[in-house]
């Protein structure tokens, strides 16, 4: 949708009804001509339509430069138009999922990335940590859970790392700071990437 929309409530007339006179103080000709609050006026509604054009043109400008044998008139009416339909038109060069998208840019020999989530994973001494957060044993175990959790989450990594084929490649090479290895795309098996920092937190 090649568009631009602006909505705005002013409850300035329901203030005053009730005796509230709202104050709105501005510095500038043109700033915030309408507002929840303030008296509403024909010159504040002209300005913010004439804001709303300024922003339409400018965005068929940039349509028409990515696109200039697009036919900008027909297509930057507001209306939205479904992923055939803008085909049709040439709003788009194709349709294709995601998945296939990535699946393209692997055969392609493209790097692909997967981020994974991991959270710290609550062991039997949690509920004794919450319970007595201060306490030496708290303390002890906190330090525990902890280092059960990063090797939960490690070996984790690992086994995502290597492809169910066995193809996978894990190359470690050592540096000062950390281990690491590269994510790679060959015929459309990702080999990837392990970083293991050797002081903090994963």
């Amino acid at each position: 949708s090649i568009g631009v929309l602006g909505q705005a409530i002013n409850i300035d007339n329901a203030l005053r009804s009730y005796g509230i006179q709202p104050l709105v103080f501005k510095a500038g000709t043109h700033k915030a001509p309408l507002g929840m609050i303030g008296e509403v006026t024909k010159e504040g509604i002209a300005k913010v339509q004439q804001t709303l054009e300024d922003t339409h043109l400018a965005f068929k400008a940039l349509v028409s430069q990515a696109r200039p044998e697009l036919d900008i008139g027909k297509v930057a009416t507001g209306d939205v138009w479904l992923g055939v339909n803008a085909l049709d038109v040439g709003l788009v060069d194709r349709i294709i999922t995601s998945d296939e998208y990535i699946a393209e840019r692997m055969q392609a020999g493209d790097t692909v990335l997967k981020m994974l989530k991991y959270d710290r994973a609550h062991t039997m001494f949690w509920g004794a940590n919450k319970l007595f957060p201060s306490s030496p044993f708290a303390a002890a175990t906190r330090g525990v859970a902890g280092t059960l959790a990063d090797l939960r989450r490690v070996l984790t990594k690992v086994t995502n790392i290597i492809d169910l084929d066995g193809k996978g490649m894990i190359q470690l090479a050592d540096g000062d700071s950390d281990i690491g290895t590269a994510v790679k795309a060959f015929d459309g098996r990702a080999t990837a990437s392990l970083a293991l920092a050797t002081e903090g937190s994963y």
